[in-house]
């Protein structure tokens, strides 16, 4: 849940042990053999573009504007956009920022007290196979999770590229990437997975600070439907019944676009 259990949802977890042990396949374990771009990037791009969108990369939105029942979405470059309907799909910050000017003042504020938690990648090449399971869940230590990428993708190339993950790793922001290291390759050698004299040929350490937002647990979960018609929301942060996972991301995608085509359908059929 990339949460301490100290700031993570009981309901959240409840959900997603509903969903793993009360559906048939719920509890199933599925991986992408390739790099998300590949499984799903551009064939988004491509299909919006098919049916008449536009996908366009490195325009910065600086903020939204209400003009009647229209809303302008204003660029860093100086253009706008202007359209009846729109889904804010941006960390609870930005999405703060965005719609600061549109009287949305109870929202903005609860917006802002999300705070985001961290989650560490440390990426270890071996010049051997170390490890021949796709992937490992570790006990007792600081990483939790060990990914062979080589296994995952399929790949019959010699050596290992291990992929150590540590969710809500805040306590670990201070330490140096030799250190990081250090501690992982201890952990694998405590869990058996190398060996004592086994070194990486190279490491790579990512630290995404901001990997997901949390809300406090004491305020309710927010909707993707805001006070504005035509306005609605869309994140993993959003009201899904799930935690910050890319789950309840694509339900928050599914369920914000729901509610666009009713609220077309209702601008489009005339009062009686």
């Amino acid at each position: 849940m990339n949460a301490h259990p100290d700031k993570a949802s009981a309901r959240e977890l409840v959900s997603v042990l509903a969903e793993a042990f009360t559906h048939p396949r719920g509890s199933n374990m599925g991986w992408a053999t390739v790099g998300l771009t590949e499984l799903y990037t551009d064939r988004a791009a491509a299909y919006l573009e098919q049916g008449g969108g536009s996908v366009r990369l490195g325009a910065t939105a600086v903020g939204i504007i209400q003009d009647a029942d229209r809303f302008r979405l204003d660029l860093r470059d100086g253009s706008t956009i202007e359209t009846d309907t729109m889904i804010v799909a941006t960390p609870p910050p930005r999405a703060a920022e965005l719609i600061r000017r549109i009287a949305l003042d109870g929202l903005v504020s609860r917006l802002e007290r999300f705070t985001p938690s961290p989650i560490l990648g440390i990426n270890l090449w071996f010049g051997r196979r170390v490890l021949e399971t796709p992937f490992v869940g570790l006990l007792n230590g600081t990483i939790e999770w060990v990914f062979e990428k080589r296994a995952l993708y399929r790949e019959t190339a010699k050596g290992n590229h291990l992929a150590l993950v540590v969710s809500a790793s805040d306590r670990l922001l201070g330490a140096s990437d030799d250190e990081l290291v250090e501690i992982a390759l201890n952990d694998l050698r405590t869990a058996g997975l190398i060996g004592q004299d086994d070194e990486p040929l190279h490491s790579r350490v990512i630290h995404e600070k901001q990997a997901t937002y949390l809300r406090p647990i004491e305020d309710p979960p927010i909707g993707a439907a805001t006070d504005l018609p035509g306005l609605f929301l869309a994140g993993d942060w959003t009201n899904t019944g799930l935690p910050p996972t890319i789950e309840g991301a694509v339900r928050s995608g599914f369920r914000a676009a729901e509610l666009v085509v009713e609220y077309a359908g209702r601008k489009k059929t005339p009062r009686s």
